[in-house]
């Protein structure tokens, strides 16, 4: 909206610097009527001797028209406010053109960064979940070995531990796992979009959120 602004803006104020030449014209009409001078019949119309409605007959018949026409030129000599006020257009623009490749390289920087994120947080999870079976094994093979009297409960006891800190591990790995799914989402805009959530105003109009973000995935 506002490069929008601006560009209106500038348009506005370079066609002021500009030389313009501008057309004018009008028509009136009058209604003309009144009393003569004694001797003075002779020579004045009879349409304009009267009083208030032989004007207004005048008038509405439009007997006395009066038309001019012309051309008006104004050179931009000297126009230094439409010139500072270009100048002032140009320096904005630039503003909001640094502040949109800013905005974009910090969005970009996010996209960039929840991407990696992403995907440690997968590869923590599909270690931990590699751990856990790796636990659940050991365990189940210790109480076999316990069930048979080849092995201690110490022992027992000691794998079913290291089972359970495993599950913790892995639960863990899904919780930040989650979390960078949510940052992925927010950073890209897809929050709504990816929890089916709708908004509309009045169900007048919906707001459909849909980024490309395949140029910051490589």
């Amino acid at each position: 909206m506002s490069n929008e602004i601006n560009n209106i803006e500038q348009n506005y104020f370079r066609n002021q610097t500009k030389p313009q030449i501008d057309l004018v014209g009008s028509y009136t009409s009058q209604g003309l009527a009144g009393t003569v001078t004694p001797n003075g019949t002779g020579r004045v119309p009879a349409n304009l001797i009267g009083g208030y409605f032989n004007s207004l007959g005048n008038l509405t018949g439009q007997d006395y028209p009066s038309y001019r026409a012309g051309i008006t030129i104004s050179l931009p000599w000297g126009n230094t406010r439409a010139k500072a006020n270009l100048g002032r257009t140009l320096v904005e623009a630039d503003r909001l053109a640094n502040q949109r490749a800013q905005t974009e390289q910090v969005i970009e920087a996010e996209v960039r960064n929840s991407i990696q994120a992403l995907r440690s947080a997968e590869a923590r999870l599909s270690s931990a979940l590699a751990a856990r079976t790796s636990a659940e094994q050991l365990a189940a093979s210790e109480e076999r070995q316990f069930r048979a009297g080849t092995t201690t409960f110490y022992l027992v006891l000691q794998r079913q531990t290291e089972l359970l800190a495993a599950r913790g591990r892995e639960l863990q790995a899904q919780t930040d796992l989650n979390k960078a799914i949510s940052e992925f989402q927010r950073a890209t805009g897809t929050t709504l979009t990816a929890n089916n959530v709708i908004v509309s105003d009045s169900g007048k109009r919906e707001l459909t959120i849909n980024k490309n973000v395949s140029r910051f995935i490589k």
